[in-house]
Order: structure tokens, then C-alpha cells, then sequence
């Protein structure tokens, strides 16, 4: 065995440690990041997903609101009707 082979091999071995390991570490915190943006991207479009659900909602109660509303002003024209004649009944009694 040849000291200078054995020495030119463990200054590779280190050389090569030397640029390994800082990768390594660089391609962990990528990793991690990616992760935390792709853990962003499912929360929005949960979210996305959780208002658009709340929007048809309240679409659903604007359109029951507006039809109440509708049953509400056929009721009252109905009551100023029959108020009407009700009137025209009295006049019609007390001559």
C-alpha cells in the first residue's frame, strides 16, 4: 500500500465532505421550504374552496330573503284589498 495514494484518497474524501455536506444541507432547507409552500397552496385552496361553499350560502339566503320578501308584499297588497272593500262595505252599510 502506497502512503500518497492513501492520503491523496482521504484529502478527496474531505474535499469531498467539504462540498457534501453544505449541499446537503442547502437541498434539506429547499426540501423544507418546498413543503411549507406546498402546505400553503393545500390551506388556499381549502380555504378558496371553504368560501366559495360560504358564497353559494349566502347566494342560497339572498335568493330565500328576496322571495319572503316577494310572499311579504303579495300578503300586503292582499290586506290593502281586502281593506278596501272592508271600507266600501261600511260606506255601503252606514248610507
Amino acid at each position: 500500500m502506497d502512503l500518497q495514494k492513501l492520503n491523496f484518497k482521504a484529502k478527496d474524501i474531505v474535499s469531498f465532505l467539504v462540498y457534501i455536506i453544505p449541499a446537503t444541507f442547502f437541498v434539506a432547507t429547499i426540501n423544507a421550504k418546498v413543503d411549507k409552500v406546498a402546505d400553503a397552496i393545500v390551506e388556499l385552496q381549502i380555504d378558496r374552496k371553504d368560501i366559495s361553499v360560504e358564497s353559494k350560502t349566502s347566494g342560497y339566503i339572498t335568493q330565500n330573503d328576496i322571495k319572503a320578501l316577494q310572499i311579504r308584499a303579495e300578503l300586503n297588497r292582499q290586506s290593502i284589498e281586502i281593506l278596501k272593500l272592508d271600507i266600501q262595505n261600511l260606506k255601503n252599510n252606514t248610507k
